[in-house]
């Protein structure tokens, strides 16, 4: 028994002096959870409400990356991040006391498949944090706040990486050199920059959305530039084709409803879309679908609207309807889904109503047409993005700035009334429907008065699924 005993104790003095040695790192990194970040959604999480559910994130980003449910965290421009660490203790004995020191950190951005429409190359961005104390107990578990500074100041897509240690009373230790507990890094999830906090419909945003956007106005720091990069992002990113060659140029994605009380509602159905077309965002991975879906004007410049206001950026819907006379001639333009740069794809064609984007100004940008001319009749060749829309009661960017009898040419939208007793449609040899050629012996003319248009500039959707 004795020599049992002593057999037992010597055990157990080599355990402790075994403990005590720690040979190695003795800390795990369990989780991170990220702080001060803005509540998001996505087409999932935001569909999942209806069922009773919150329809945000929470603190999901702290689960396992999963490809059916996105983890990425949003922020605004130039923000600090704050993540909270959690360290396992694997000493069963010996509370731990510590510190955690941060050896570098980068913000990332992402290698695109999608153009950044400002010209901007993705880069890497140096971000700095402070040391951070750490005591865990014996076997348990503790955490310690890091706060990462800065961000880019601009708008971006891509991820923090970082390469860390916790230096304290026990742990791997080099001759001369501090005992190490723990060291590691890698990249966290993927993180979304705005412009400013997300507004209207996406004030909480949905990701699916901002891997578009996000990337279409990378390193964007103005609104100004954050509007035309999102026009020109949607308008040249094989996402919709205007489809004029149905009758009415129905809308696939934008609806007006009415509730219970009888009240309508303007209503984007934003899931269908993104699983149409958009984006499937896997864990870190951000792959565009191909292929373009038809829309008309409700529906492009709705995701127009969805789009900026995702950024940050305030602005609502405008809607211009004609209210006398047969409707108008177009100016040239080119569709969205063709290539604007072909000057044989501009055509002319009848409207009695268009849907664009308006903010303070007011400034009127529109994703669905490539004008063949600017305001001031320049060869222009591209989309509208902050054109001034406040001649003549908002309606200088929708229609013509001329007034009636003078020698100004038509600029904008409206290239004059209809006539459909003198103008002639006609077949397209590279469009898949009829375009109209206006009588050239009618002179250019206007509707003399705002009245003859009914205009709402005060749009705004409620995002609903079916």
């Amino acid at each position: 028994m004795v020599a049992q005993a002593l057999r037992l104790a010597l055990a157990v003095v080599a355990v402790l002096l075994t403990s005590a040695t720690w040979a190695g790192p003795t800390l795990t990194l369990t989780e991170h959870d990220f702080q001060n970040n803005i509540e998001a959604t996505d087409r999932i999480t935001y569909h999942a409400a209806v069922a009773g559910h919150s329809g945000v994130y929470g603190s999901d980003e702290t689960v396992p990356n999963d490809e059916d449910h996105n983890l990425a965290v949003v922020y605004t421009k130039g923000s600090s991040v704050t993540v909270v660490l959690t360290f396992h203790n694997n000493e069963p004995y010996t509370v731990y006391s510590g510190t955690l020191y941060v050896d570098s950190a980068s913000f990332v951005e992402d290698a695109l498949s999608i153009q950044v429409m400002g010209g901007y190359t993705p880069a890497s961005h140096t971000m700095t944090a402070a040391s951070a104390s750490l005591a865990i107990p014996a076997g348990g578990n503790g955490t310690c706040s890091v706060t990462l500074t800065d961000l880019p100041n601009h708008v971006s897509k891509g991820h923090i990486t970082f390469d860390a240690h916790v230096e304290g009373n026990f742990g791997a230790q080099t001759p001369g050199g501090p005992m190490v507990a723990w060291s590691g890094g890698g990249s966290l999830n993927q993180t979304f920059v705005t412009y400013s906090a997300p507004t209207a419909s996406q004030e909480v945003p949905w990701v699916d959305v901002l891997g578009f956007t996000s990337a279409w106005a990378m390193g964007s720091d103005t609104e100004a530039e954050v509007v035309e990069n999102t026009t020109l992002g949607l308008y040249y990113g094989g996402i919709f084709a205007y489809n004029l060659g149905e009758k009415y140029v129905p809308n696939n994605y934008f609806y007006v409803l009415t509730d219970g009380n009888n009240e309508e509602r303007l209503t984007y159905r934003l899931k269908q879309l993104l699983e149409a077309k958009a984006a499937r965002i896997f864990g870190l991975t951000f792959t565009p679908a191909t292929g373009m879906v038809g829309g008309n004007c409700f529906d492009i410049n709705g995701f127009l609207d969805i789009g900026i206001t995702s950024l940050g950026v305030s602005g609502s819907m405008l809607a211009t309807q004609v209210e006398a006379g047969n409707g108008y001639v177009t100016n040239p333009f080119c569709p969205i889904g063709s290539d604007s740069s072909q000057s044989g794809l501009y055509l002319q064609t009848m409207f009695t109503s268009h849907c664009q984007f308006i903010r303070g100004g007011p400034l009127v940008s529109d994703a669905a047409l490539g004008y063949l001319n600017d305001l001031s009749d320049y060869t222009w060749m591209n989309p509208a993005y902050d054109w001034d829309g406040s001649t003549n009661g908002h309606l200088r960017a929708s229609f013509q700035s001329f007034p009636n009898g003078t020698s100004r040419p038509p600029t904008g939208q409206c290239f004059r009334q209809y006539e459909p007793d003198y103008d002639v449609w006609t077949s397209h040899s590279d469009h898949p429907f009829n375009v109209l050629i206006p009588d050239p012996t009618i002179p250019p003319d206007w509707y003399h008065d705002a009245s003859d248009f009914s205009i709402d500039y005060n749009y705004h959707f409620v995002i609903v699924e079916d």
